[in-house]
């Protein structure tokens, strides 16, 4: 699990990165993954995602909704995430840097408490 909560770290910095270059689209997909890495390796920990499990995206957050008293907040963080990345990979419009900009200190909230939940 230890791996995934590495590669969370890297990938945040990539986006982080990528966010103060103006590259939204890019930094909102590795501002995703970063926070769907600590969640994923969280879950790994727990024993309740695995890694042959075809539909991660959807567990992950299934998982999200029921970890605890701010599952709520942390979910509707998640979707957020998600659903920029999802805008940033498939959609002709780009992802609005102020609203990533804005998501940021809330998706590394996420983060956060889900690295902190899997042993960091």
């Amino acid at each position: 699990m230890n791996q995934f909560r590495e590669k969370s770290k890297d990938v945040w910095n990539e986006g982080e990165m990528l966010l103060s270059q103006n590259c939204a689209n890019g930094s909102a997909n590795r501002l995703y993954y970063s926070v769907f890495q600590a969640i994923f390796g969280f879950g790994l920990k727990e024993n309740k995602l695995n890694l042959g499990q075809r539909e991660k995206h959807g567990a992950a957050l299934n998982l999200v909704k029921h970890s605890g008293p701010q599952s709520g907040y942390h979910a509707c963080i998640f979707k957020k995430l998600r659903s920029l990345r999802e805008m940033a990979d498939y959609k002709i419009e780009a992802v609005d840097i102020a609203e990533l900009t804005d998501l940021l200190p809330k998706a590394k909230e996420t983060r956060d408490f889900f690295l902190k939940k899997s042993g960091e």
